[in-house]
C-alpha cells in the first residue's frame, strides 16, 4: 500500500505563475507530491533553458509553433508528445498551451538559463 496520500487539483484552483516559459498553472507540485509534477503551461516564446535532474513530457493541447532541443527545431500542434531529458537546452517557439509532466517535481533551483 502507499504511503502518499492522493492530489486532487482543479485548473480554475491555481493562480498562473508567470517565469521563462510563459504562464504557468503548477497543479501537482512538491509541495505535494516529490515523485512527479504536473503543469499546464501557456507556452509564449520561451527562454532556452535546461534541467540537470529533472526529465519532462511536454503534450500540446492547443495553438502550434515549434520546440528547439539542443538547437534542432521540431514543429509541434495539438496531440504532439515530446519528452525531453535532463540535460537538453529546449525551448518553445509560438503560443501554445501543453501539459507538462516532470519527474521528479519541478525545482525552480533545477532550472538554468541559456
Amino acid at each position: 500500500m502507499s504511503t502518499e496520500e492522493p492530489v486532487v487539483v482543479r485548473l480554475e484552483q491555481v493562480e498562473p505563475i508567470l517565469h521563462s516559459c510563459g504562464a504557468s498553472y503548477r497543479l501537482i507540485t512538491r509541495d505535494s507530491v516529490q515523485r512527479m509534477g504536473l503543469h499546464v503551461v501557456d507556452l509564449a516564446d520561451a527562454r532556452a533553458h535546461y534541467h540537470q535532474q529533472t526529465s519532462e513530457v511536454y503534450y500540446i493541447l492547443e495553438g502550434q509553433g515549434a520546440l528547439e532541443l539542443n538547437g534542432r527545431s521540431v514543429e509541434v500542434s495539438p496531440g504532439t508528445a515530446v519528452y525531453i531529458p535532463p540535460g537538453v537546452v529546449h525551448r518553445a517557439v509560438g503560443r501554445m498551451r501543453a501539459v507538462i509532466v516532470t519527474t521528479p517535481a519541478y525545482d525552480p533551483e533545477d532550472e538554468y538559463l541559456v
